[in-house]
């Protein structure tokens, strides 16, 4: 039993207020929980999915892009990345991305 996989699976991508619906109250959560740990990439992924079901695309993607920005360009998100990423049903768009975006700033 790995308690940080199953802490991430229950509070982040399962969490029960997307499951149900309850957006508003997801997106105060994980917004308490990123003044706390601004590089909780697992917020973001829940903003994500909180703002996608509310329909606020604009600002589901900005959540995407702030995953993004710290997978390049963070050493502790992208250890956080690395080792849970798989938990993420975007990872593959996360890593591509993410991956470009190293390219494009000359490997940096």
């Amino acid at each position: 039993m790995n308690l940080d996989i199953e802490n991430l699976d229950v509070n982040f991508i399962n969490n029960v207020n997307l499951r149900n619906g309850n957006f508003d109250r997801a997106i105060s959560l994980f917004r308490d929980i990123l003044c706390r740990y601004p590089l909780h990439i697992f917020a973001y992924y829940g903003l994500y999915l909180a703002y996608k079901g509310k329909k606020k695309t604009e600002e589901a993607e900005k959540m995407l892009n702030k995953m993004h920005q710290l997978i390049t360009k963070d050493k502790r998100a992208k250890y956080m990345y690395e080792k849970y990423g798989d938990l993420l049903p975007l990872r593959f768009k996360v890593l591509n991305k993410a991956v470009k975006n190293i390219k494009d700033n000359g490997g940096k």
